[in-house]
């Protein structure tokens, strides 16, 4: 399904950002830009850690980039997180 999304996307013109720990990714292989993240782990399981946080860095920047109230919105998003005590 997710690769559904990403045909549909690149097929109408959206620029596709693919964050992955590999270049032959279905993903990859539609994006405009691909940002390769290492997933190694000491545990059994491969770590997401490096594409969160790439993932975090793209949305800061973007939302401190686009202007308008993209800002505003998610300053009031985290206050509705924190009310709620989403946060740990």
């Amino acid at each position: 399904m997710t690769i559904d999304a990403i045909e549909y996307a690149a097929d109408v013109g959206v620029r596709i950002i693919a964050v992955t720990d590999k270049l032959v990714s279905p993903v990859a292989k539609r994006a405009t830009q691909t940002i390769i993240t290492h997933n190694k782990s000491t545990s059994f399981y491969q770590s997401l850690t490096g594409a969160l946080a790439v993932n975090h860095a793209l949305i800061t920047f973007l939302a401190a980039n686009t202007g308008g109230n993209a800002v505003q919105i998610l300053k009031e998003a985290e206050q509705q997180l924190a009310k709620f005590e989403v946060y740990w």
